[in-house]
């Protein structure tokens, strides 16, 4: 059984205009605590991974930072 103190923690940072691609890629990531944030928090959250979402060659796509 899975804990929720033992789950990976994720954000996302998306836009308004991004916001769908994020939630697609919160579905790719069952195993864990997804948040989708438009921008980087003063505390900076705890996150085992940050992916960003960005705009390359007129093409979105998902970086992890």
């Amino acid at each position: 059984m899975v804990t929720e103190a033992s789950r990976n923690k994720a954000c996302i940072l998306a836009s308004p205009k991004t916001h769908a691609i994020a939630e697609s890629l919160r579905k790719e990531l069952p195993e864990a605590i997804v948040d989708i944030q438009y921008d980087v928090q003063a505390d900076g959250g705890v996150y085992d991974k940050l992916y960003k979402i960005i705009q390359e060659n007129n093409q979105y796509k998902v970086v992890e930072r």
